[in-house]
């Protein structure tokens, strides 16, 4: 059984998604991936409010509102789950089940991994 390219261009990144993923944990990792989907939900369903905020304290040209509104809405939303996923991890560490973290945190990732693998 030989390793040949293919094999070694596979490998390499399952292998730095799964550490990603031991690294950074099972939280922060399901933190990250929700923090962009709701970023982007909420940044297309929820951007026409924060255009009418925007718009009350700021004056903005209306070809630039649209852009601006779904770019702060977005950060907003993503950095709110982030801190929220931050809070939690604190408090699974205080529990002392960090291992059980971690060791979730790389399965995750090498399935994050691999579904990029095969989508490219």
């Amino acid at each position: 059984m030989s390793i040949n390219l293919l094999d070694i261009i596979i490998l390499i990144p399952l292998l730095l998604f799964t550490w990603q993923g031991y690294r950074k944990g099972f939280i922060i990792e399901v933190a990250t991936l929700a923090a962009l989907l709701l970023g982007v939900y909420f940044a297309l369903y929820f951007s026409d409010y924060a255009a009418s905020l925007l718009t009350d304290y700021f004056t903005i040209d209306e070809k630039y509102l649209a852009a601006l509104s779904f770019i702060v809405t977005f950060i907003v939303v993503v950095v709110a789950v982030i801190v929220i996923g931050k809070i939690v991890q604190k408090f699974v560490n205080l529990l002392l089940i960090g291992f059980l973290n971690k060791a979730a945190g790389a399965i995750f990732g090498l399935l994050k991994g691999a579904l990029l693998v095969s989508i490219l």
